[in-house]
């Protein structure tokens, strides 16, 4: 591959946002905070931002995982997430495809992610000055 290439290939895998907010990989355990980065099912909640608990996997003999399971609290059944597969522009004329789960480990938020989400309960670490403004 020419150095120009591999260049903004490295670039590129290391930024989820120019992946559509797929991740080259992750690790996650059962019981992991993660969000979904993906609208699975508007009517029955399932949307981009979403918080659950990491569930289980399936994975076939030699080969890769193929779907997860994500318990949601508003779905009484654990949901199948598949991989997605995304193809992304490198370089002009220059692409490569990420097939990957849309979900992030999500054990902390911002202040702006949550807005608009109903908490059950939250903790608050504040670093520096703080300003809040009532609106």
């Amino acid at each position: 591959m020419p150095p120009k290439v591999t260049a903004a290939y490295q670039k590129t895998q290391q930024d989820s946002t120019r992946t559509a907010g797929l991740e080259s990989s992750f690790e996650l355990c059962i019981g992991a905070k993660i969000m979904l980065r993906r609208n699975k099912s508007v009517e029955a909640g399932l949307v981009n931002g979403t918080v659950v608990d990491f569930g289980t996997t399936q994975k076939q003999q030699n080969k890769d995982i193929t779907f997860t399971a994500v318990k949601f609290d508003n779905v009484p059944e654990p949901v199948m997430i598949e991989r997605e597969s995304c193809t992304f522009e490198v370089l002009k004329g220059v692409f490569y495809t990420r097939k990957q789960f849309p979900l992030v480990l999500a054990f902390s938020i911002t202040i702006h992610k949550s807005q608009g989400l109903s908490l059950k309960t939250a903790r608050l670490l504040m670093l520096g000055p703080i300003v809040l403004v009532l609106g």
